[in-house]
């Protein structure tokens, strides 16, 4: 598979790389990326084990700097309409579990509740359904660019509660979440076309 540059690689939870720092792949003619949501919880597992992967189309970014037509604009898409990033969670409060959603001249806001990713019958992770809102909460204006947040299903210890993470369950599952925690990011335009504000 010919690359650009190079192929996407593990990022430092401190330091995520710029633009150009991780090209995307090109595939044959023919060829597009079109993972399921269970092979992007096994991405996202080996993503935060350190654990290298071949040939997957996603690249490392801070998400949250950017409007989602900046980020389209930087990186080209996948599939029609349809972009995947790879980026650490960023928390509101330094000692809190609320994620910060700001990102850009906007704010993510969740539409639905999370919705189970399972695999053979268990719970693998996480996918939540947020919507970007442009301009300071309350009062942003809807847009048409949805986000897809995939999260990882960890398993929990007696030493949970020492680690410094917070446990949530969902129906006889736990969701650890985990300050320096990657996340899946699949971005998505809506049916009509978003102008840039």
């Amino acid at each position: 598979m010919e690359r650009n540059q190079q192929s996407p690689t593990p990022a430092n939870p401190n330091q995520e790389p710029g633009p150009n720092e991780n090209a995307v792949p090109k595939f044959p003619l023919g060829m597009r990326f079109a993972p399921t949501e269970e092979q992007l919880i096994c991405y996202l597992r080996k993503k935060i084990k350190n654990e290298p992967f071949e040939d997957v189309c996603i690249c490392s970014v801070n998400f949250y700097k950017y409007n989602p037509w900046e980020l389209t604009d930087m990186y080209p898409t996948l599939a029609k309409d349809e972009w995947y990033f790879f980026t650490s969670r960023k928390l509101k409060y330094p000692n809190g579990s609320r994620p910060n959603r700001a990102a850009g001249d906007g704010y993510w806001k969740a539409t639905v509740a999370d919705q189970k990713i399972q695999e053979r019958q268990e719970v693998i992770g996480f996918k939540k359904t947020l919507v970007f809102y442009h301009g300071k909460a309350p009062n942003g204006k809807k847009t048409n660019w949805i986000m897809h947040e995939y999260t990882l299903r960890q398993r929990s210890t007696r030493n949970d509660a020492n680690n410094n993470m917070q446990v949530n369950n969902y129906s006889n599952s736990v969701n650890l979440t985990i300050p320096n925690q990657f996340l899946i990011f699949s971005l998505i335009l809506g049916p009509k076309l978003h102008e840039k504000l």
